[in-house]
């Protein structure tokens, strides 16, 4: 899982838009520890690092611009697929200060003003 982890986090530095993970679907038949365990964390990973999983079953509903071949899923694998990086909406503001507001919490003293005990 640390190794996923590790790989989602440098696909997202890097600005992939699709990530496969290959978790293989288990010898029995029915999936496997691995693929059990990667289903168990990517809920929270989708959240951490903003993508959708698409596993076999979701194969038609990978948005076509990504351009991937619904194909290349089977049910060893999941693919992520990346939103897209928005700017912080507090980066793109200027800083303008409410002098209005500002004056209300400034107390101004004045030298005549200061009694002296």
């Amino acid at each position: 899982m640390a190794e996923l982890e590790a790989e989602i986090k440098h696909a997202r530095r890097s600005g992939v838009t699709t990530l496969l993970v290959v978790h293989g679907f288990g010898a029995s038949g029915v999936g496997g520890a691995i693929k059990a365990a990667v289903a168990t964390e990517l809920p929270g990973l989708a959240r951490q690092y903003g993508f959708k999983a698409y596993g076999h079953a979701d194969k038609d509903r990978i948005p076509r611009e990504q351009n991937v071949d619904p194909r290349r899923l089977n049910a060893g694998s999941t693919l992520l697929v990346f939103r897209e990086a928005k700017p912080d909406k507090e980066s793109k503001q200027d800083f303008r200060p409410n002098f209005r507001n500002l004056r209300s919490k400034v107390k101004v003293v004045r030298g005549s003003d200061r009694r002296h005990s």
